[in-house]
């Protein structure tokens, strides 16, 4: 069972416009709204390929049967925390050349019950051996990044796997428990050691940064560019081909939910880091954030290219 802390759950509002120009009116041609989060988005990649899943995060009053219902028709069990607040609106408006502008809500401040819940709710299921536990995304305000630290090391404990998707201090936090696998895009790998991520061999080098600074293994993603994977095992990179591209938001989180599945069913690094690909590239094909078909992501899998990295 793969257990994700997606905390900061969303509503997911996209707009197609012919050309965004700041300041002036934009005819908006197609509207589409659905559940949102990157954990959420990594839940639904995890579904998506007929693996079991349960997601903690929070719901409001106005939302919770919508989204359960949403979550339940996708075959994720959700775990909502129900808090006084309003969830947030993420907003994505998409231009046909390919270009997005997002616009993302705060969220609601969570009391100390709430917080509390959600850490009791994680670790309610994250026992036993095969269990891996996914930290994806940003935490609710008044959720602090010692709070987060302290439930990785508990998940730990428990004996899941924890594979963390954080940046800023929420991700400093995470390497000091020293997580099995961190992953980063490209801005939060430079935000993190300082360098400029500008190609693979430089993506190699910060991957093998967070793993001497303790995570067991690394995985850098850089969009249309591939990815790379450090681990004690080797290091590898992959591509994808070019692809129709319609919509890359929430693609990053598919990737995650394709490596989740993979180190839940024990795959070799190679095999994780080829399912991660296809899934990232499938999200591609489809307009609404973080969602794919499993027919894309089995077309995408036997073109998925992964190689061992040679300086």
């Amino acid at each position: 069972m793969i257990t994700v802390a997606g905390f900061n759950t969303s509503m997911d509002r996209w707009f197609t416009v012919q050309e965004l120009h700041p300041g002036k009116i934009a005819r908006v041609e197609k509207v589409g709204a659905a559940p949102g989060g990157k954990g959420l988005h990594v839940a639904l990649t995890c579904a998506a390929l007929s693996e079991g899943v349960r997601l903690v995060g929070i719901i409001d009053t106005v939302h919770k049967d919508h989204v359960e219902q949403f979550l339940q028709t996708a075959g994720v069990t959700f775990h909502g925390i129900n808090v006084s607040g309003c969830i947030r609106n993420c907003f994505a408006i998409h231009e046909p050349n390919g270009r997005t502008t997002e616009l993302r809500e705060p969220g609601p401040e969570l009391t100390d019950a709430e917080c509390r819940t959600l850490g009791e709710t994680v670790l309610s299921g994250v026992e036993g051996e095969g269990a891996v536990a996914v930290f994806s995304g940003s935490v609710p305000l008044g959720y602090t990044s010692a709070a987060y630290r302290h439930l990785i090391e508990a998940a730990q404990a428990a004996g899941a796997l924890v594979i963390v998707d954080a940046s800023g201090e929420l991700l400093r936090e995470a390497m000091k428990v020293k997580p099995a696998l961190v992953k980063v895009n490209k801005e939060e790998a430079r935000e993190f050691t300082g360098h400029e991520i500008g190609d693979l061999a430089q993506a190699i080098g910060a991957a093998r940064a967070f793993v001497e600074g303790g995570a067991g293994a690394a995985l850098v993603t850089l969009g249309a560019g591939g990815a790379v994977l450090v681990a004690s095992e080797g290091e590898w990179t992959s591509m994808v081909p070019d692809t129709n591209l319609r919509s890359a938001v929430g693609a990053g989180d598919c990737f995650l939910g394709g490596v989740a599945v993979g180190l839940s069913r024990k795959l070799p690094w190679e095999d994780v880091l080829r399912l991660g690909g296809a899934c990232g590239a499938a999200k591609t094909q489809r307009i609404e954030s973080g969602m794919l078909h499993w027919a894309d992501v089995k077309t995408f899998q036997s073109k998925v290219q992964v190689t061992g990295w040679q300086e």
